[in-house]
C-alpha cells in the first residue's frame, strides 16, 4: 500500500474545541478472525495550521513504530495490526512462511 493511501485510510484530522486532533487508526485482533479498530490520539495542532503543517503531521505518523512497521520481505509499510511480526507482514508470513491465519 502507498503511503499517500495509508495516511487516507489510516490517519484523520478532527476539528476540536481546543485544535486540530491528529488520530491514527489502531488494529487490534481480539478475535482471531475478526479484527477490530479504535482511533488514537497522537497530537494536537492549532486551529489555523496549514494544510501544509497538517499533512506533514499526517505523514510522520508512517515513522513511528507504534503505528506502522515496514515489512522486511516485500519492504511495504503496513499498519502495526496487519503486520505478524516486528519484521514481516501478514502476507508476507501466509505466502512464505506457511502462517495459517
Amino acid at each position: 500500500m502507498n503511503h499517500d493511501r495509508l495516511i487516507q485510510q489510516f490517519t484523520r484530522v478532527k476539528a476540536m474545541p481546543d485544535g486540530l486532533r491528529v488520530e491514527c487508526q489502531v488494529i487490534s485482533w481480539p478475535h482471531p478472525s475478526r479484527p477490530s479498530s479504535r482511533w488514537k490520539r497522537v497530537n494536537t495542532l492549532p486551529t489555523g495550521s496549514t494544510a501544509e503543517e497538517i499533512g506533514a503531521a499526517r505523514r510522520l505518523l508512517l515513522q513511528d513504530s507504534r503505528f506502522f512497521g515496514a515489512c522486511g520481505m516485500c519492504r511495504e509499510r503496513q499498519p502495526v495490526g496487519w503486520m505478524d511480526s516486528e519484521r514481516v507482514c501478514q502476507s508476507c508470513a501466509a505466502e512464505h512462511l506457511g502462517v495459517v491465519y
